[in-house]
C-alpha cells in the first residue's frame, strides 16, 4: 500500500526537478512497506476478514482490526447470532468508533438471548437475558470458552463511504434545463471547461476564413431621376440604391476550440489523503430518459428540442469503473502513483447532473506525514552514509541520529499501531 506521493514528498523536501524522481518513487514504496510493518498491519484501507477466535468466556470480544466498519456475520459454536438492531434486542453489538482519526480498538457485546443449561452455552431470543456489564453466573460470559469456536466476519478500514457528489455539467442551461446554443449552434460552456487549444477560424468549403459584418459598405448605384442626373441628398451626395451589400474586411468567425468537457468529481478527502477506489453509485433520484418512437429515435417539439419522460428511479445502482473514456454508467477513478497523479474521477457527460455517492480508501494525513517525512529522513541520509557527526570548519560540530526510524515519526505513527495479543 502507498502512503504518499511523488509531488507531496518533493514538496516536502522543495525540489522542483525530476533528477531523482525514479529514486524517490523508489523510495515511497520501501518507506510505506517499512511503515505498514511497524503499524503491524495488513492494510489501512476498506477490507473484509474473516476472524476465528477460541473463546475466553469474556463479556466482550475485541478485534484485531480496527476501525470496524461493519459486521457481517458473527458465530459461537456454530450457532449464527444476528445483529441487534437496538441496544436493548437481542442479538451482537459493535460498540461506535472513537479515539478521533485513529480511532481505536473496538468491541462486539452480544445482547440477551444466552443460556447456560448444564454448562453448555445456548443462545436464542427466548433464554435468559445477558447484560453485556455482567457476567452470567458469575462464570463466563456469552463468548464461552473453546478452541476456534467464535468466527466473525467482519469490515475494517479507513474509507469514506457514502459521500455524496453530483457529476457536473459544463453546458450552460436555461430555466427549462436546455443547453443554450451560440449564434453558430454551438453549445455554450462555462468557464470551469478546460481549454485545451485555443479558437481557430471557421472556414468554408474553398478553405476561407468566414468573415463577421463588421466590415459590410454598401456598395450600390446612384438613384437617377428622369432626366438621369444623379439624385443628391441635403449634402449634395449621391443616393444610392441598395443593390447590395458587399463586405470589405471584417473579423475572422471563431470556434470554441477544443474543450475537454469531461465531468470531474474531486473527492472531499476530509480525514486523509485518496489512496484506493470502493465503488461509486447512483443516489435515489429519477433521471429522465429520450422519449423514442417505433424506429428508436428521440421525439422532438416543435423547437426542435429532445422529449424527456419523467424519468426512472436509479438508485443504489452501481457505476463500472473503466480505465479510460468513460461511458454512460462508467468512471474513470484517481490515480495517485507515478510521477503526475490524477486526483479526481472522470465520468460521461451522459450522466451529466446526476448525483451519486463515491466511496474510496484515505491515508489519515499524519500517517502520510509520517511517510513523507521518513523519505525525506533517507533521502537526505544518502549524501551522509555512514557519517554521525561532521565538523563545520572546526567551528562547531553537526550531529546526526542513524535509526531507521526517528521518534518523531513513531509518534505520529503510534495511534494507528496494532497491539492486539489475542
Amino acid at each position: 500500500m502507498i502512503l504518499t506521493s511523488l509531488p507531496n514528498v518533493k514538496s516536502w523536501l522543495g525540489l522542483t526537478t525530476t533528477t531523482d524522481d525514479k529514486m524517490l518513487l523508489r523510495m515511497i514504496n520501501d518507506a510505506s512497506r517499512m511503515i505498514m510493518n511497524y503499524l503491524q498491519r495488513a492494510e489501512l484501507g476498506h477490507t473484509t476478514v474473516i476472524e476465528t477466535v477460541s473463546g475466553r468466556g469474556e463479556r466482550r470480544l475485541q478485534m484485531r482490526n480496527w476501525p470496524v466498519l461493519e459486521v457481517n456475520a458473527l458465530s459461537i459454536n456454530g450457532v449464527t447470532i444476528p445483529a441487534s438492531s437496538v441496544s436493548t434486542s437481542y442479538g451482537y453489538y459493535l460498540e461506535q468508533v472513537y479515539g478521533g482519526l485513529a480511532g481505536r480498538p473496538q468491541n462486539l457485546a452480544i445482547i440477551g438471548g444466552i443460556g447456560l443449561g448444564g454448562g453448555v452455552a445456548s443462545y436464542g431470543a427466548g433464554l435468559v437475558g445477558f447484560s453485556p456489564y455482567a457476567g452470567y453466573g458469575g462464570s463466563q460470559g456469552p463468548f464461552v470458552r473453546g478452541y476456534g469456536n467464535i468466527s466473525v466476519n467482519y469490515t475494517y478500514g479507513y474509507a469514506a463511504l457514502n459521500e455524496p457528489q453530483v457529476i457536473p455539467s459544463f453546458f450552460l442551461l436555461d430555466q427549462a434545463g436546455k443547453v443554450i446554443l451560440d449564434q453558430n449552434g454551438y453549445p455554450l460552456v462555462d468557464q470551469s471547461a478546460v481549454v485545451l487549444a485555443p479558437p481557430q477560424p471557421i472556414l468554408d468549403q474553398n478553405g476561407n476564413p468566414i468573415l463577421d459584418q463588421s466590415g459590410a459598405q454598401q456598395m450600390g448605384q446612384p438613384l437617377l431621376d428622369q432626366s438621369g442626373n444623379p439624385i443628391l441628398d441635403q449634402s449634395g451626395n449621391p443616393l444610392m440604391d441598395q443593390s447590395g451589400i458587399v463586405y470589405i474586411g471584417g473579423e475572422p468567425l471563431m470556434d470554441q476550440g477544443i474543450i475537454d468537457i469531461t465531468p470531474t468529481v474531486t473527492p472531499l478527502s476530509a480525514f486523509g489523503s485518496w489512496s484506493g477506489d470502493v465503488g461509486v453509485y447512483y443516489q435515489n433520484s429519477n433521471v429522465p430518459e429520450d422519449i423514442e418512437d417505433q424506429s428508436g429515435d428521440a421525439l422532438q417539439d416543435q423547437d426542435g428540442d429532445v422529449l424527456l419522460d419523467q424519468g426512472i428511479n436509479i438508485g443504489g445502482g452501481a457505476l463500472v469503473a473503466v480505465k479510460a473514456n468513460p461511458q454512460k454508467g462508467q468512471y474513470v477513478p484517481p490515480c495517485v502513483t507515478g510521477d503526475t497523479p490524477r486526483l479526481y474521477y472522470e465520468f460521461s457527460q451522459a450522466d451529466a447532473g446526476i448525483p451519486v455517492f463515491i466511496n474510496y480508501n484515505y491515508v489519515p494525513y499524519d500517517v502520510e506525514q509520517a511517510c513523507i517525512e521518513l523519505v525525506a529522513e533517507r533521502y537526505r541520509y544518502k549524501s551522509r552514509i555512514g557519517q554521525v557527526s561532521q565538523s563545520l570548519g572546526g567551528q562547531e560540530t553537526s550531529s546526526y541520529t542513524i535509526v531507521a526510524m526517528t521518534d518523531p515519526i513513531k509518534e505520529r505513527l503510534a495511534p494507528y499501531r496494532l497491539e492486539w495479543t489475542g
